[in-house]
């Protein structure tokens, strides 16, 4: 977890021998001569492998046929009034490329959610099935719902203004004199 790998000879991140369930976390991959990252081919699949905050050159990506590769980048999501006052309470819910509801959080009293972990794509040998452009959308009773598309292809905060719902108030018609 954490800090730069840089140049290998050949590959910087070498997944082999059945190796599943395996987290790579922030963490920058440079100067491969070969690939950043190289999953072997083997009788048993690679399963499982994800990449979160890990950048490096999509290109030297390597997937075999029957193994699995999953890169995810983090969201924060802050959302505030037109005054810029945090709004709490407010419900966040993320939605895929397809979408499916990803999550759905309720901001705390600084107008934050949690940190999400959302998918950018699983490459499934050697296939790439991306889950963004992510659809946010954010209500709070008495605000004007917002929502946003977020293309996550590296960490993202993610700021969401919510206008408040103006009070209109009507008043009967006066007798003409």
């Amino acid at each position: 977890s954490g800090g730069i790998i840089n140049l290998s000879t050949t590959n910087l991140v070498y997944i082999y021998f059945s190796s599943d369930n395996n987290i790579f976390k922030g963490m920058q991959l440079l100067g491969a001569t070969n690939k950043d990252v190289y999953v072997m081919q083997e009788q048993t699949a690679n399963l499982n492998n994800t990449f979160l905050n890990v950048t490096y050159n999509l290109s030297k990506e390597y997937v075999p046929s029957s193994s699995q590769l999953i890169r995810k980048w983090y969201l924060n999501v802050y959302v505030n009034t037109t005054d810029g006052n945090n709004v709490s309470q407010a419900n966040v819910s993320g939605y895929n490329i397809s979408n499916n509801l990803v999550f759905s959080a309720l901001t705390d009293s600084n107008g934050n959610i949690p940190t999400q972990e959302l998918i950018e794509y699983v490459n499934n040998g050697g296939t790439r099935s991306y889950q963004t452009n992510y659809t946010i959308n954010t209500t709070k009773l008495g605000y004007t719902t917002q929502s946003k598309s977020v293309n996550l292809t590296t960490n993202t905060n993610l700021v969401i203004t919510l206008p408040a719902i103006p009070n209109i108030i009507f008043s009967p018609p006066t007798p003409e004199n």
